[in-house]
């Protein structure tokens, strides 16, 4: 069980630096002025366009993603599409999952290996290496999460004060109530947003698809995401129940 977790999880390690490369090759492209203003940029885009909101999506996709500077050939731009697309849209919320706390192993080994080299040297350098990495990965999802939850709450104690008079019971209770509810919500609005950035890539700019494919496309997304999710939460509750089970 241990093994094949491993290498589940070398092989999303291998995906997130993957798609890394390409979106980081991917992000220059974006035009000055959608640099300069780019989520007014792009309601306006939404707001004023005749064929829909879907295919206005699918159309600022292409010009955020413009690759002519690079001279890449048409074909090679939409399999880069549709592989980045692809993989936000089946696998989203695990990738950017993994993408966090892959940032905490590096950190970690960095902070680590340079602690182990200064005060023991190389020997003791490489053992923190793999702890520090170890800790940095564990520690980036849940300091994440409490970033989570702090954004939350000051939206939560902003809103109500504003709805209420500003005592210091409603900015507790506001703080509360908005960080519990974006910490119930994250995962949904993850899904959301890598299920609706794939299905565009994939379906709208790498398949030329029409408004009605990227938009089963994208429940599709949200369905196999969540199944993936339920899938590992009930293995997860099948190998605590074998660890807690009496042996024969």
């Amino acid at each position: 069980m241990n093994g094949a977790r491993f290498g589940e999880l070398r092989w999303r390690v291998l995906w997130v630096l993957l798609g890394g490369i390409l979106l980081s090759s991917l992000l220059p492209a974006c035009s000055p002025m959608d640099r300069d203003n780019p989520l007014e940029d792009l309601r306006r885009d939404l707001t004023e366009s005749d064929e829909g909101v879907v295919r206005a999506l699918v159309d600022k996709f292409d010009r955020w993603l413009t690759l002519d500077e690079f001279e890449l050939p048409l074909t090679l731009v939409r399999i880069i599409r549709g592989i980045v697309g692809f993989l936000l849209l089946f696998a989203g919320y695990a990738l950017y999952k993994l993408l966090v706390m892959l940032i905490g192993v590096i950190v970690g080994a960095i902070m680590g290996y340079g602690f182990g080299v200064e005060e023991g040297g190389r020997l003791l350098g490489i053992l923190l290496l793999l702890v520090g990495g170890w800790l940095g990965g564990v520690l980036a999802w849940f300091l994440h999460m409490l970033v989570v939850f702090a954004i939350g709450a000051f939206c939560g104690a902003i809103l109500l004060a504003a709805l209420i008079d500003g005592e210091t019971w409603v900015l507790i209770v506001g703080g509360l109530l908005g960080g519990i509810l974006l910490l119930a919500l994250f995962q949904l609005l993850i899904v959301l947003t890598t299920a609706s950035t794939g299905a565009v890539l994939f379906g709208g700019l790498a398949l030329g698809a029409s408004d009605a494919v990227i938009l089963i496309l994208f429940v599709l997304g949200v369905l196999v995401q969540y199944g993936l999710l339920a899938s590992r939460e009930q293995e997860e509750e099948r190998g605590e129940k074998a660890k807690s089970a009496p042996a024969d």
